[in-house]
């Protein structure tokens, strides 16, 4: 009787959810194979795919911030080499590095 009450919840629920169209979790959102698929892209890879995601339009650290490899592992910004070369990453993570899109 517990396991019937239980189940009736649970289909209420998904009923709701989908009725009202309530927001999924990103794990029940469907992934796209192109912005979602880990990999890792070095040397002139990576500079492709990065020409390919950002059309030529980069993020830049505002004027007066040091973009030196030193000052950037003193702070904790980690490098592209580190999130996407060294260990796989998701074109999602290397459109980070595009400048934001003027809509």
């Amino acid at each position: 009787m517990k396991n019937l009450i239980l189940i009736s919840a649970i289909i209420i629920i998904a009923i709701n959810i989908k009725v009202l169209g309530l927001p999924m979790t990103k794990t029940q959102e469907k992934l796209d194979p192109f912005w979602d698929n880990l990999n890792s892209h070095c040397g002139s890879e990576l500079a492709d795919e990065l020409e390919g995601i950002c059309k030529g339009k980069y993020n830049e650290l505002p004027a007066g911030v040091s973009q030196s490899i030193i000052h950037r592992r003193k702070m904790g910004i980690p490098l592209i080499t580190e999130e996407c070369c060294y260990n796989p990453c998701t074109r999602r993570t290397l459109k980070e590095y595009c400048a934001p899109s003027q809509q």
